[in-house]
């Protein structure tokens, strides 16, 4: 099932029609449509989507040293993800690491001129493809990040508040 129309008139058949799981599916569905569309492109540079992330992040963050666990952080993923990526990043001399002289467990990237070149090329390949949404106009595009937003933000609280709960609930029976 290809088409979210196709789901939603299977769903309206069933007992389980329920408009939030059918938008749920159309997230996925889209998700997986425009990342295979970026990872095509971003395979033309030997590249994978964790690598063009964390170049991506570092220049949006103003191209400063970022340590690992903060590109982890605001890419929501594991750290290992992030480790991963910068050594093939670097390996290909479009990052470097710098280690802190004060806490040697501390690692910081920065960005190459190899890799900010790299990444401007990747950025011009990508925008030709309107990064897999040329279905959308630009406003619509703006209007899919204001209700992306809004679910990302909701339901991140959710998770957060649901994850100190069980904390609670696990350090009580600990304390038992």
């Amino acid at each position: 099932m290809s088409d979210v129309n196709e789901i939603r008139d299977r769903l309206s058949t069933s007992s389980f029609d329920d408009q939030h799981f059918t938008a749920a599916v159309a997230i996925l569905s889209a998700e997986y449509a425009v990342s295979s569309r970026i990872s095509a492109v971003l395979s033309t540079f030997d590249m994978i989507m964790a690598d063009w992330t964390v170049l991506t992040i570092i220049k949006v963050t103003g191209g400063n040293p970022l340590q690992l666990g903060k590109i982890a952080e605001l890419l929501r993923v594991h750290a290992t993800t992030v480790t991963n990526a910068v050594e093939r990043l670097e390996r290909s001399g479009y990052v470097s690491r710098i280690s802190d002289s004060a806490d040697r467990r501390t690692t910081y990237v920065t960005l190459s001129s190899k890799g900010d070149r790299q990444l401007t090329t990747i950025q011009a390949a990508l925008g030709k493809t309107q990064f897999g949404l040329g279905a959308l106009s630009a406003e619509e595009a703006e209007q899919l990040v204001r209700l992306l937003s809004k679910v990302r933000k909701r339901t991140e609280a959710e998770v957060t508040e649901k994850q100190g709960a069980t904390r609670v609930r696990k350090r009580a029976r600990v304390a038992r």
